[in-house]
């Protein structure tokens, strides 16, 4: 039945790590050891059967969510644990994507996330702020897209920054840039 109860929670729901993700490659042992943290804290039927949200109210999910958290912070220690969360965040996975086999240190590879991150939030600080004029917004956001891009380039490296301008270049300017300025559809002239 251990045997079971493990391989259920490797399923589907279950947040391990994909093989595939260079990043924070789990080991064979490391992955049991996280199927049974996770077995240990959670319902493991009731989600596969659908029955997970009838039985379970939202605030012991998160409860049992914040457990295996904090299981698994405990298992993997602080430095392994946050590899773990970085390779969850689809944010850096593009980053590490674009990085992967270019030089880039793990140092620099965190700096480069929390430089995206740092700057996410001030592009929804500056679109929330309507002490702003619509031009003061544009001026700031773009002004926040230059300082980005330098940064990013800087803690990337020539070639995986070209790369992630290649692949997520777009997804960065459209976060970051203000949206699109609405138009007044125009009236054809007869």
């Amino acid at each position: 039945f251990e045997e079971l109860r493990l391989r259920l929670a490797g399923m589907d729901r279950f947040k391990l790590p994909d093989p595939k993700n260079g990043f924070f490659r789990a080991s064979a042992g490391e992955a049991r050891e996280m199927a049974k943290l996770y077995a240990n804290t959670h319902d493991i039927l009731a989600p596969l059967i659908d029955l997970d949200k009838e039985l379970h109210s939202d605030e012991q999910r998160e409860q049992a969510d914040a457990a295996y958290e904090e299981s698994l912070r405990r298992y993997l220690g602080a430095e392994r644990y946050a590899d773990y969360q970085h390779s969850q965040d689809s944010e850096f996975q593009e980053l590490f994507d674009s990085a992967e086999n270019r030089g880039v240190t793990k140092a620099a590879l965190t700096a480069a996330y929390e430089t995206r991150t740092a700057a996410d939030e001030q592009a929804r600080q500056l679109q929330a702020d309507q002490q702003l004029s619509a031009e003061e917004r544009t001026l700031l956001q773009a002004a926040l897209l230059a300082r980005t891009t330098q940064a990013l380039a800087r803690d990337l490296g020539q070639a995986a920054f070209a790369a992630y301008l290649k692949d997520y270049g777009a997804q960065l300017t459209n976060s970051l840039a203000p949206p699109p300025a609405k138009r007044e559809p125009t009236v054809p002239v007869k």
